[in-house]
Formats: C-alpha cells, sequence, structure tokens
C-alpha cells in the first residue's frame, strides 16, 4: 500500500501540473469564463473524487481580460486545510479516510513563477515572485489498490478496478480492513 500512496501522490503532483498547464492555457487565450469545462472533465476521471481550485487575493485581484470582463471569477473560498496552505506556501499531502473511503488529499499551492510549465507567470499577476496564487485542492481514491492488495493477500471477494500490475506485494502479509461504523445508536459504539 506505501507503493500505491507513493504513486498516487506522483499522480497527484502531475494532475497539478495538467490542471495548472489547462488554466494558463485559458488565460492566454481568455477563455477563462469556461475554465468549469476543464475542471469538470478533470473531475470525472475515476481516480479523483474532488478537485478545488481555490484563488489567493493575488489572483483574485489579477487583470481580468476584456473578454471575461463582467463574468463571474472564482471566489471559491478555502477550507481550513486550503487556507493553511495558502499562508505557508507549502504542499499538504496525506492519506485521510471518510465514509467513501480511503483517499490521498493533496492540496498544493501555485505560485508566481517566472519559470513554471515554459511559461512566465510574473508577467500577467501583479504580485511578488513565489507569492501563492491559489491552491489546487484534489482528493484521490485509494480504493481500486485498497482491493486488489486484499485480494490478492487474503483472497477477498472484492473486485478491484482495473490494473495493470502491483508492485511492492513481497512486502505484505496480510490486510486487515477494519470497519469502524457504529453498531449501536451512538457513533461512539463502534467494535
Amino acid at each position: 500500500q506505501e507503493t500505491a500512496v507513493e504513486q498516487a501522490i506522483d499522480f497527484s503532483l502531475s494532475m497539478h501540473d495538467s490542471t495548472l498547464a489547462g488554466l494558463t492555457a485559458m488565460m492566454i487565450t481568455e477563455t477563462m469564463a469556461k475554465r468549469n469545462l476543464l475542471l469538470d472533465q478533470i473531475q470525472h476521471l475515476a481516480a479523483i473524487r474532488e478537485l478545488r481550485v481555490v484563488p489567493s487575493k493575488y489572483a483574485l485581484a489579477g487583470v481580468e481580460s476584456f473578454k471575461d470582463k463582467g463574468k463571474v471569477r472564482n471566489d471559491l473560498k478555502p477550507t481550513e486545510l486550503e487556507a493553511r496552505v495558502l499562508e505557508s506556501g507549502k504542499d499538504l499531502v496525506e492519506v485521510r479516510e471518510d465514509p467513501e473511503g480511503r483517499h490521498l488529499l493533496a492540496i498544493r499551492p501555485t505560485k508566481n513563477l517566472s519559470k513554471y510549465l515554459g511559461k512566465n507567470c510574473v508577467e500577467c499577476h501583479d504580485a511578488a515572485e513565489g507569492a501563492v496564487l491559489g491552491v489546487i485542492s484534489m482528493k484521490i481514491s485509494l480504493e481500486k489498490i485498497d482491493k486488489a492488495v486484499a485480494r490478492r493477500l487474503n483472497n477477498a471477494r472484492e473486485h478491484p478496478g482495473a490494473h495493470d500490475r502491483i508492485e511492492g506485494l513481497e512486502h505484505l502479509d496480510k490486510v486487515i480492513d477494519i470497519d469502524q461504523s457504529p453498531i449501536g445508536r451512538t457513533p461512539r459504539s463502534n467494535p
């Protein structure tokens, strides 16, 4: 599972850069008003459970193109964790669990850099180089790998999603799935 988390971290980096590359192209071509089309397509990828692009005060104060004048801008408010990343400028990447299962939470800052993916962000944004322009926050499902490892090691009945291979199984001897859902009427009544 450690290998799977490492792969999910690499995937989250690629998706961060891909999302930012798409948004940058939209800024350059003055089509930012249609950014939801791009973000919706990315969010429909099987592994991505949630994707949020949250601008900082610098991005919101940025130049508005003539084509986008008067159109709704992204004024998404940051969660507590996203606000921390906006403030610190440091990545937050951790494995979490919620009612939908385990996932990798990756919140990465987008910085005003003179050299990023072949573009100079400083030319378009009125902020100091290195200033945080926003965050890209995503939840990447770990369900497929959890099911695949459990099936391989425990002959579990759960069927994993499509995958080519699993690396690192020689380091595991079993998978224990602990269900902590309440067995009684109160949340504290879990097994």
